[in-house]
């Protein structure tokens, strides 16, 4: 059976973090202080000198009283009267940062880098703005370019993670995260992002490991036990799911996006009764969801309730999009199969074949049909042999066709029919 799964739209991209200045490893925190304060002294009395200082001072000022506009009218006057100075263009840039004028903070990084391409925490600064503006091409060069200079540091790998993820480069940003995580491990974001690149990959093992372990740094996280819940379903491990779904809604409100998923896990689990309880409140809240419709018509299919399956898989067909009609129309036919309702059964087999084509384990469980139901036991055996020529050499019911093709073959040896029915090599 093909399964069926609301779709889970997890976002890769995550906040990015500020740079952290690491202090001199066995000076004592008040020699640091002194040192800041005279590198500071020493850098204010060398910019005094400097033609614009007044304005840059002013516009200081006005930045810490949150007169944005008139911060910025001071800066653009003190870059008019030195555009060759890195401070005045970078103070520009934040201001215009903190008016959300990100087009024109650009611009002012652009201006500054240009004097000075060596200074990298400017350019990592400038970085981070192409990447909140999704210019993610520039930024990829960009961090690539900076980690080349330094290949260990936290906050070059991170962005350079993002960036490359934005850009489709899984393999590398799967790389990137993973180095961020071992210096950080209790960094959220680049958990969920890893585990996301890790599932698209199909890697839900290892999603898992990080997942598991990010939850054990954050226990009750909200987001880590539903993602981690969700790829033990990627997993197969339908016992292991319900647990974390049940552990996630322990304190949680039941949204429907969540009910829904939990029921589906109940029925994978083989807890089809409790997977009802959860289900068929949830179709009076989203009443045209094809796939409620449908998880409840197999819940009662496995709980022989054939009458109130048929009913739940016919709504779900009506309610449907195309690509799992098939599904559908398929777990009907075996319903109807079992009600001994044979045209009935036969009808939707041909619909799963009108709809898709080369599912040809159709033809088989058509043959079975034809051979219970039909007293012309040459139907089946066509349907046995179109299955065997489309399904090729070790189809999963080779074996099994082929004995009742020659079984079929041999009732009717004195029959003019079976003298036409050959077997297949």
């Amino acid at each position: 059976m093909t399964r069926l799964w609301p779709v889970v739209v997890l976002c890769v991209c995550c906040d990015v973090l500020a740079a952290q200045e690491e202090e001199p490893a066995g000076v004592p925190w008040e020699v640091q202080e002194s040192l800041a304060g005279e590198a500071e002294s020493e850098d204010t009395l060398a910019l005094s000198g400097r033609v614009g200082y007044a304005e840059y001072r002013r516009g200081v000022a006005l930045r810490e009283r949150f007169d944005y506009p008139g911060a910025v009218e001071a800066l653009r006057e003190a870059v008019y009267k030195d555009s060759l100075n890195i401070r005045w263009w970078s103070e520009l840039a934040d201001i215009y940062q903190l008016m959300g004028n990100a087009p024109d903070a650009l611009e002012a990084f652009r201006k500054a880098v240009a004097l000075d391409s060596s200074d990298l925490p400017l350019r990592a600064r400038m970085g981070r703005l192409l990447l909140s503006m999704q210019e993610n091409k520039e930024a990829y060069r960009l961090f690539s370019e900076l980690r080349n200079s330094d290949s260990l540091h936290l906050v070059y790998n991170r962005q350079l993670a993002i960036s490359a993820s934005r850009l489709g480069k899984n393999r590398e940003a799967r790389d990137r995260f993973m180095q961020v995580l071992a210096m950080n491990p209790r960094d959220y974001g680049s958990t969920l992002a890893l585990s996301t690149l890790l599932q698209q990959d199909t890697a839900f093992a290892l999603a898992g490991v990080y997942l598991t372990n990010s939850l054990e740094l954050f226990p009750r996280n909200s987001l880590l036990e539903l993602r981690l819940a969700r790829n033990d379903y990627y997993l197969n491990a339908y016992d292991r799911a319900a647990e974390g779904y049940e552990r996630f809604l322990s304190h949680n409100d039941t949204t429907l996006v969540v009910r829904k998923e939990y029921g589906v896990v109940l029925y994978f689990s083989k807890r089809e009764e409790e997977a009802l309880r959860i289900l068929e409140p949830a179709l009076y809240l989203a009443p045209n969801d094809p796939l409620i419709c449908f998880y409840l018509g197999l819940c009662h299919k496995n709980l022989k309730s054939f009458g109130e399956a048929i009913r739940y898989l016919q709504t779900a067909e009506k309610l449907s999009v195309p690509w799992y009609l098939p599904s559908i129309h398929r777990n009907l036919a075996q319903l109807h199969g079992l009600r001994r309702e044979f045209s009935r059964a036969v009808e939707a087999y041909e619909k799963v074949l009108e709809l898709d084509p080369g599912d040809f384990e159709v033809l088989f469980e058509m043959a079975t049909t034809y051979e219970e139901f039909e007293s012309d036991k040459t139907v089946a055996f066509q349907y046995y042999r179109r299955y065997l020529e489309e399904g090729g050499k070790g189809a999963p019911n080779e074996a099994y066709a082929r004995q009742r093709m020659a079984k079929i073959k041999e009732a009717l040896f004195f029959d003019n029919k079976g003298k036409e029915l050959i077997l297949p090599d």
